[in-house]
């Protein structure tokens, strides 16, 4: 396994372009996003899923906060290291040379 992966947060909407964006490191990015869009997503997506909060927060900040702990504990348990993260609807044009900039 490589020590980082590149946590997406945000709408489930974008699933595809994200994979399409990071093709090069397709096997490094976990999705944190929320329950009821599990049929966006296939068996070799990693996915934690979570619970809406009731009260989302000024500017959704609730929701971002979740996405991105939730996230980043999962980060922690399947061994990475390093996390980039990135919010579902703005990815890079070249994967790898963003990721070489990063």
């Amino acid at each position: 396994m490589t020590d980082f992966c590149i946590l997406v947060t945000g709408q489930s909407n974008f699933v595809d372009y994200v994979k399409k964006s990071f093709k090069a490191f397709s096997n490094n990015i976990l999705f944190s996003c929320w329950e009821g869009d599990e049929q966006k997503y296939n068996n070799h997506d990693t996915v934690v899923f979570n619970s809406i909060p009731d009260d989302s927060g000024f500017g959704n900040i609730n929701l971002q906060k979740i996405a991105t702990l939730n996230g980043l504990y999962a980060a922690k348990d399947l061994g990475y290291d390093r996390v980039l993260k990135i919010r579902s609807d703005l990815v890079p044009t070249n994967d790898v040379l963003f990721m070489r900039l990063s």
